[in-house]
C-alpha cells in the first residue's frame, strides 16, 4: 500500500526546494550534453568502420543507443518558451520517446510493452510539461512491473484515443489499495523505498493547467487491461 513520506511540512519545504535546484542545474547542463553526444556519435561511427566486428564495440553502440534515448526524453524536458502555435504536442510521439527511453529496462527485465500503432492527437501543451507527465507514469509502471509480477506476466499496455483525447497506460504490476487511492496525487506519497512522492502530483498539477486531468481507473473499468495499476489522462 501506499504510505506517506513521515517527514515534518519543513523537511518537505526543504525537499521540494532541492528537486527544484537540481532541476535548475540539469536544464544548464541538458544544452551542452546534446552538443556532447552528437560529437561522441562522430567518433563512434568512425571506431565501428574501423572495428566493425569487435563485441567492445558492438556493446559500446548498445550504450550510446541508450544514452541518446534518454538524451532525447531529457531534451523534451527542457523548458522553452514558444509562441502558442508551437506548443501543439504530439501525444504519440511524446509517448514514444519515453518508451524508448527505458527500452534498456523494458529488455533488461523483459516487459512487453503493448502500443498500437494508430492514431494520434495534439494538445496545447509544452512538450516539456507533457513528457514530465507521461514519462513519470510510464516509468512508474516499468518499476512496479519488474517489482511485483513474474517474469512472463510483465505488461505494459498504452491505449490512445483520439475521439476523447485520452491516454490510458496499463500495467500488470501491484495493485493500489483502495484506501490509499484518495491520495494518489498529494505530495509526498509514495511507496518506493527512494521514493520522493512528486512525481503523481506534478503530473496533475500541470495538467489542471493545461485543460487537462489525470484519474485512477477502477478494477472494473473496460479500459483496464489487467485490472490493476491503469491511469487514464484526458484533456478538454
Amino acid at each position: 500500500s501506499k504510505v506517506k513520506v513521515g517527514v515534518s511540512e519543513s523537511e518537505d519545504d526543504d525537499v521540494f526546494l532541492h528537486l527544484v535546484g537540481i532541476g535548475l542545474v540539469a536544464e544548464r547542463f541538458t544544452h551542452e550534453f546534446d552538443r556532447l553526444v552528437a560529437s561522441m556519435s562522430k567518433h563512434l561511427e568512425w571506431v565501428e568502420d574501423n572495428n566493425p566486428h569487435a563485441t567492445s564495440v558492438k556493446a559500446l553502440r548498445s550504450s550510446f543507443d541508450q544514452l541518446k534515448n534518454e538524451v532525447a526524453l531529457i531534451s523534451t524536458t527542457r523548458l522553452v518558451k514558444r509562441p502558442p502555435k508551437a506548443r501543439q504536442t504530439s501525444i504519440r510521439k511524446t509517448l514514444e520517446t519515453s518508451i524508448d527511453a527505458h527500452k534498456t529496462y523494458i529488455d533488461s527485465h523483459k516487459i512487453s510493452v503493448d502500443f498500437p500503432d494508430g492514431g494520434d492527437f495534439v494538445v496545447d501543451i509544452s512538450k516539456a510539461s507533457m513528457s514530465q507527465v507521461l514519462d513519470n507514469i510510464i516509468d512508474n509502471a516499468c518499476y512496479w512491473v519488474k517489482q511485483n509480477s513474474m517474469t512472463n506476466d510483465r505488461k505494459i499496455h498504452v491505449d490512445v484515443n483520439v475521439g476523447n483525447k485520452t491516454v490510458i497506460i496499463s500495467d500488470s504490476g501491484m495493485p493500489i489499495a483502495p484506501n490509499v487511492r484518495k491520495t494518489l496525487f498529494d505530495k509526498f506519497i509514495t511507496t518506493k523505498p527512494s521514493g520522493r512522492g512528486l512525481g503523481l502530483y506534478i503530473a496533475s498539477e500541470i495538467l489542471k493547467r493545461n485543460s487537462g486531468k489525470i484519474e485512477f481507473l477502477s478494477e472494473k473499468h473496460p479500459k483496464n487491461r489487467f485490472s490493476k495499476a491503469s491511469f487514464v489522462v484526458s484533456f478538454e
